[in-house]
């Protein structure tokens, strides 16, 4: 049997995040799983080694910012739609981070999970988000 389930990356430092965020991507009806990491080196490393339909990434990691995520990505020519996320609304780093290519920039925030959990599902059903959007939740 296929395993059509769509493989999301998602690169986050903070643990509890991290747990909200597999919450919230477990809401996409099961068609999905989820990779997480920690680090720019090792999501480097996993989108090497495997294709992934989408990329979630924190704005501020050990190793870089979410932007030079965004940056090296689409330096090495991939078309992945990549969503930022930040603790903090910083409307210079979301604009910052859609120059570069993200497809959308989320303020982190328990109870706004539903944004984010709509647009993963309108990139699952291959309809495009709303146009590049920088959301304050």
């Amino acid at each position: 049997m296929r395993n059509d389930r769509k493989s999301i990356l998602l690169v986050e430092d903070n643990p509890g995040d991290a747990l909200l965020l597999a919450e919230t991507v477990g809401d996409c009806g099961g068609i999905c799983e989820l990779k997480t990491t920690d680090r720019l080196a090792s999501a480097l490393k996993l989108l090497d080694e495997e294709e992934f339909f989408l990329i979630i990434t924190d704005l501020n990691l050990p190793d870089c910012t979410g932007t030079g995520l965004v940056r090296t990505i689409r330096e090495r020519n991939l078309s992945v739609p990549v969503i930022v996320l930040s603790g903090t609304y910083d409307e210079s780093s979301f604009a910052e981070a859609m120059s570069e290519g993200a497809t959308a920039c989320f303020q982190k925030g328990i109870t706004e999970a539903d944004a984010l959990n709509v647009t993963i599902l309108r990139l699952l059903k291959n309809s495009p988000p709303s146009p590049r959007v920088a959301v304050r939740m």
